[in-house]
């Protein structure tokens, strides 16, 4: 009993030291590990700057087209609406002339 008084506090010690030790090691990997992260993040952030000009181009050229096809599209739209209800008014007229005679 004497033997496991006192070689368990020095046998927990000696665990603890161990222990401390792998944790800075692990500390010590892991803030490289983050410098490296951090490093390619900021490599990431860069290049995406310079393609953010592309994109807001893109932007801008596919705004433009919308509305041109908007226009476009609307004065199609009214022309034809024009076109089919004139006739369609012509035809109701010739049919109401037709009803009074």
């Amino acid at each position: 009993m004497a033997f496991l008084k006192e070689f368990m506090p020095v046998m927990i010690y000696i665990l603890l030291a161990i222990l401390l030790v792998a944790l800075i090691v692990f500390i010590i990997k892991l803030v490289g590990t983050l410098k490296k992260v951090d490093a390619t993040l900021d490599d990431v952030n860069g290049k995406l700057e310079k393609v953010n000009g592309l994109f807001s181009a893109i932007d801008f050229a596919t705004s433009r087209m919308n509305t041109i096809t908007d226009r476009l599209l609307g004065f199609l739209d009214s022309l034809l609406g024009k076109v089919l209800f004139s006739k369609k008014k012509k035809h109701e007229d010739e049919e109401e002339e037709e009803d009074y005679e």
